[in-house]
Protein backbone atom coordinates (compact mmCIF):
# COMPACT_ATOMS: atom_id res chain seq x y z
CA UNK A 1 0.00 0.00 0.00
CA UNK A 2 2.57 2.22 0.82
CA UNK A 3 4.83 1.51 -1.94
CA UNK A 4 1.82 2.29 -4.33
CA UNK A 5 1.13 5.59 -3.23
CA UNK A 6 4.96 6.30 -2.88
CA UNK A 7 4.87 5.27 -7.02
CA UNK A 8 1.87 7.76 -7.42
CA UNK A 9 3.13 10.71 -5.62
CA UNK A 10 6.70 10.07 -7.63
CA UNK A 11 4.70 9.87 -11.06
CA UNK A 12 2.87 13.01 -10.38
CA UNK A 13 5.75 15.53 -9.13
CA UNK A 14 8.51 16.48 -11.34
CA UNK A 15 9.68 19.12 -8.79
CA UNK A 16 9.54 20.11 -5.15
CA UNK A 17 9.64 16.60 -2.81
CA UNK A 18 7.92 14.21 -1.16
CA UNK A 19 6.93 13.11 2.31
CA UNK A 20 6.39 9.85 4.22
CA UNK A 21 5.22 10.39 7.62
CA UNK A 22 4.01 7.23 10.34
CA UNK A 23 2.82 7.90 13.53
CA UNK A 24 0.21 6.57 17.02
CA UNK A 25 -2.46 7.80 17.51
CA UNK A 26 -5.83 7.04 19.69
CA UNK A 27 -8.75 5.55 17.51
CA UNK A 28 -12.47 4.07 17.82
CA UNK A 29 -12.47 2.96 21.73
CA UNK A 30 -9.04 5.24 22.37
CA UNK A 31 -7.82 1.66 20.68
CA UNK A 32 -4.09 2.92 19.56
CA UNK A 33 -3.82 3.01 15.75
CA UNK A 34 -1.33 4.03 13.08
CA UNK A 35 -1.36 7.23 10.68
CA UNK A 36 0.81 6.37 7.84
CA UNK A 37 0.45 9.26 5.13
CA UNK A 38 2.37 10.50 1.47
CA UNK A 39 2.98 13.87 1.20
CA UNK A 40 3.62 15.37 -2.19
CA UNK A 41 4.12 18.96 -4.13
CA UNK A 42 2.83 17.72 -7.22
CA UNK A 43 -0.17 19.12 -9.70
CA UNK A 44 -2.80 18.20 -7.02
CA UNK A 45 -6.19 16.46 -8.39
CA UNK A 46 -9.46 18.57 -8.66
CA UNK A 47 -12.58 17.48 -6.84
CA UNK A 48 -14.05 15.98 -9.04
CA UNK A 49 -11.24 13.54 -9.40
CA UNK A 50 -11.60 12.97 -5.92
CA UNK A 51 -14.41 11.47 -6.05
CA UNK A 52 -13.64 8.81 -8.30
CA UNK A 53 -10.33 8.26 -7.25
CA UNK A 54 -10.30 5.14 -5.21
CA UNK A 55 -12.61 3.51 -8.12
CA UNK A 56 -11.67 0.53 -10.36
CA UNK A 57 -9.58 1.75 -13.52
CA UNK A 58 -10.29 5.06 -12.93
CA UNK A 59 -7.29 7.90 -13.43
CA UNK A 60 -7.10 11.10 -12.38
CA UNK A 61 -5.98 12.52 -16.12
CA UNK A 62 -7.68 10.43 -18.68
CA UNK A 63 -6.51 12.29 -21.73
CA UNK A 64 -4.25 11.37 -24.73
CA UNK A 65 -1.35 13.35 -23.89
CA UNK A 66 -0.73 12.54 -20.15
CA UNK A 67 2.49 11.11 -19.45
CA UNK A 68 1.82 8.66 -16.93
CA UNK A 69 0.98 5.02 -17.34
CA UNK A 70 -1.17 2.66 -15.62
CA UNK A 71 -3.88 0.57 -15.25
CA UNK A 72 -6.24 2.60 -12.60
CA UNK A 73 -6.38 -0.10 -10.39
CA UNK A 74 -3.21 0.53 -7.56
CA UNK A 75 -5.73 2.70 -5.55
CA UNK A 76 -8.51 0.41 -5.60
CA UNK A 77 -6.35 -2.64 -4.68
CA UNK A 78 -4.87 -0.65 -1.93
CA UNK A 79 -8.11 0.54 -0.69
CA UNK A 80 -9.40 -2.75 -0.18
CA UNK A 81 -6.65 -4.36 1.91
CA UNK A 82 -6.70 -1.29 3.85
CA UNK A 83 -10.70 -2.48 4.29
CA UNK A 84 -9.05 -5.99 4.77
CA UNK A 85 -7.03 -4.92 7.82
CA UNK A 86 -9.54 -3.30 9.43
CA UNK A 87 -8.48 0.35 8.33
CA UNK A 88 -9.63 3.35 6.18
CA UNK A 89 -8.04 5.10 3.34
CA UNK A 90 -8.26 8.88 1.99
CA UNK A 91 -6.60 11.73 0.48
CA UNK A 92 -6.76 15.86 0.93
CA UNK A 93 -5.67 17.50 -2.36
CA UNK A 94 -6.21 20.49 -4.31
CA UNK A 95 -4.89 21.80 -7.72
CA UNK A 96 -1.42 23.51 -8.08
CA UNK A 97 -1.16 22.56 -4.26
CA UNK A 98 0.05 18.96 -3.85
CA UNK A 99 -1.80 15.86 -2.41
CA UNK A 100 -1.78 13.78 0.53
CA UNK A 101 -3.02 10.35 0.61
CA UNK A 102 -3.07 8.54 3.81
CA UNK A 103 -4.43 5.11 5.50
CA UNK A 104 -5.10 3.99 9.43
CA UNK A 105 -4.77 0.78 10.49
CA UNK A 106 -5.80 -0.34 13.86
CA UNK A 107 -3.33 -2.07 16.57
CA UNK A 108 -4.07 -5.00 17.85
CA UNK A 109 -3.66 -4.79 21.60
CA UNK A 110 -1.90 -7.99 23.42
CA UNK A 111 -3.54 -7.48 26.73
CA UNK A 112 -7.52 -6.83 25.18
CA UNK A 113 -9.16 -10.80 25.95
CA UNK A 114 -9.69 -12.90 22.91
CA UNK A 115 -12.83 -13.08 21.39
CA UNK A 116 -13.36 -16.45 21.52
CA UNK A 117 -11.96 -16.60 25.02
CA UNK A 118 -15.29 -16.71 26.91
CA UNK A 119 -18.90 -17.23 26.40
CA UNK A 120 -20.91 -14.15 25.63
CA UNK A 121 -23.13 -12.79 28.00
CA UNK A 122 -27.22 -13.35 27.43
CA UNK A 123 -29.07 -10.92 25.34
CA UNK A 124 -31.90 -10.11 23.46
CA UNK A 125 -29.94 -9.33 20.54
CA UNK A 126 -29.86 -11.86 17.64
CA UNK A 127 -26.34 -13.37 17.73
CA UNK A 128 -24.10 -14.55 15.27
CA UNK A 129 -21.05 -16.70 15.37
CA UNK A 130 -18.20 -15.39 13.18
CA UNK A 131 -15.34 -18.02 12.59
CA UNK A 132 -12.11 -16.50 10.66
CA UNK A 133 -8.70 -16.79 12.03
CA UNK A 134 -7.55 -13.36 11.47
CA UNK A 135 -8.69 -11.04 14.60
CA UNK A 136 -8.97 -7.80 12.91
CA UNK A 137 -11.21 -9.54 9.67
CA UNK A 138 -13.59 -10.81 13.28
CA UNK A 139 -13.44 -7.27 15.23
CA UNK A 140 -14.26 -5.53 12.32
CA UNK A 141 -17.54 -7.95 11.91
CA UNK A 142 -18.12 -6.98 15.20
CA UNK A 143 -18.07 -3.48 14.27
CA UNK A 144 -20.14 -3.85 11.51
CA UNK A 145 -23.11 -5.69 12.97
CA UNK A 146 -23.17 -3.99 16.56
CA UNK A 147 -24.76 -0.92 14.98
CA UNK A 148 -27.36 -2.89 13.27
CA UNK A 149 -28.17 -4.73 16.41
CA UNK A 150 -26.21 -7.89 16.38
CA UNK A 151 -23.96 -9.97 18.98
CA UNK A 152 -20.87 -11.14 17.45
CA UNK A 153 -18.78 -14.19 18.86
CA UNK A 154 -15.45 -14.26 17.29
CA UNK A 155 -13.99 -17.80 16.69
CA UNK A 156 -10.35 -18.06 15.28
CA UNK A 157 -10.19 -21.81 16.25
CA UNK A 158 -11.87 -23.62 13.33
CA UNK A 159 -12.09 -27.07 15.35
CA UNK A 160 -14.34 -25.45 18.06
CA UNK A 161 -16.96 -24.07 15.08
CA UNK A 162 -19.58 -27.62 16.00
CA UNK A 163 -19.39 -27.87 19.74
CA UNK A 164 -20.05 -23.74 19.86
CA UNK A 165 -23.01 -23.82 17.10
CA UNK A 166 -24.64 -26.08 19.08
CA UNK A 167 -24.03 -24.12 22.24
CA UNK A 168 -24.80 -20.64 21.42
CA UNK A 169 -28.10 -21.68 18.90
CA UNK A 170 -26.41 -18.53 16.37
CA UNK A 171 -29.06 -16.52 13.95
CA UNK A 172 -26.23 -17.22 11.61
CA UNK A 173 -22.37 -18.19 10.97
CA UNK A 174 -20.10 -16.17 8.83
CA UNK A 175 -17.44 -18.96 7.71
CA UNK A 176 -14.26 -18.46 6.16
CA UNK A 177 -12.61 -20.98 3.99
CA UNK A 178 -8.65 -20.22 3.84
CA UNK A 179 -7.89 -21.32 7.56
CA UNK A 180 -4.82 -23.17 8.50
CA UNK A 181 -5.37 -26.69 9.61
CA UNK A 182 -9.02 -27.01 9.18
CA UNK A 183 -10.27 -25.36 6.01
CA UNK A 184 -13.41 -23.76 5.70
CA UNK A 185 -15.31 -26.16 3.43
CA UNK A 186 -14.35 -28.83 6.15
CA UNK A 187 -16.50 -26.80 8.75
CA UNK A 188 -18.98 -26.08 6.84
CA UNK A 189 -19.56 -30.06 5.85
CA UNK A 190 -19.10 -31.01 9.88
CA UNK A 191 -21.95 -28.00 10.54
CA UNK A 192 -24.42 -29.25 8.07
CA UNK A 193 -23.38 -32.71 9.18
CA UNK A 194 -24.66 -32.66 12.62
CA UNK A 195 -28.58 -32.63 12.98
CA UNK A 196 -28.22 -29.64 16.11
CA UNK A 197 -26.41 -27.19 13.27
CA UNK A 198 -27.44 -28.04 10.36
CA UNK A 199 -30.17 -25.75 10.17
CA UNK A 200 -28.11 -22.35 11.10
CA UNK A 201 -27.26 -20.09 7.86
CA UNK A 202 -23.73 -20.28 7.16
CA UNK A 203 -22.77 -17.14 5.07
CA UNK A 204 -19.25 -18.45 3.28
CA UNK A 205 -16.84 -14.94 3.76
CA UNK A 206 -14.15 -15.68 1.63
CA UNK A 207 -10.86 -14.15 -1.13
CA UNK A 208 -12.07 -17.40 -2.61
CA UNK A 209 -14.74 -17.12 -5.73
CA UNK A 210 -16.37 -20.96 -5.59
CA UNK A 211 -20.40 -20.27 -4.99
CA UNK A 212 -21.36 -23.59 -6.79
CA UNK A 213 -19.23 -25.30 -3.94
CA UNK A 214 -20.48 -23.26 -0.97
CA UNK A 215 -24.07 -24.00 -2.73
CA UNK A 216 -24.07 -27.88 -2.76
CA UNK A 217 -22.18 -28.15 0.45
CA UNK A 218 -25.20 -26.00 1.89
CA UNK A 219 -24.39 -22.71 2.47
CA UNK A 220 -26.92 -20.00 2.84
CA UNK A 221 -24.70 -17.17 0.86
CA UNK A 222 -21.50 -16.57 -0.44
CA UNK A 223 -19.68 -12.75 -0.14
CA UNK A 224 -16.07 -12.45 -1.38
CA UNK A 225 -13.74 -10.17 0.64
CA UNK A 226 -13.22 -7.49 1.27
CA UNK A 227 -16.47 -7.24 3.12
CA UNK A 228 -18.19 -4.49 3.03
CA UNK A 229 -20.52 -3.43 6.00
CA UNK A 230 -23.65 -3.20 3.62
CA UNK A 231 -23.22 -6.63 2.14
CA UNK A 232 -22.83 -8.29 4.95
CA UNK A 233 -26.11 -6.51 6.90
CA UNK A 234 -28.16 -6.93 3.28
CA UNK A 235 -26.97 -10.93 3.48
CA UNK A 236 -28.08 -11.47 7.50
CA UNK A 237 -31.80 -9.27 6.01
CA UNK A 238 -31.93 -11.61 3.02
CA UNK A 239 -31.92 -14.97 5.71
CA UNK A 240 -34.49 -14.08 7.69
CA UNK A 241 -33.68 -14.65 11.10
CA UNK A 242 -32.70 -17.88 11.00
CA UNK A 243 -34.63 -19.41 7.69
CA UNK A 244 -31.68 -20.44 5.58
CA UNK A 245 -32.19 -19.60 2.17
CA UNK A 246 -30.59 -21.14 -1.17
CA UNK A 247 -27.79 -18.92 -3.00
CA UNK A 248 -27.92 -19.08 -6.75
CA UNK A 249 -24.65 -19.32 -7.89
CA UNK A 250 -25.55 -17.48 -11.28
CA UNK A 251 -25.88 -14.32 -9.65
Amino acid sequence: MLLNLLSNAAKFTEQGSITIKARLQPGVDQQPEVLISVTDTGAGISSEDLKKLFQPFSQVDASATRKTGGSGLGLSISRHLVEMHGGRIGVESAVGQGSTFYFVLPIPVKSKPALDSSEPAPTSQPLVLSIDNERPILQLYERYLKNHGYQVYGLTDPTKAVDLARKLHPVAITLDVMMPGCDGWQVLEDLKANPETRSIPVIICSILEDQGKASSLGASNYLTKPILEDDLIQALARLNGSIRTTINPES
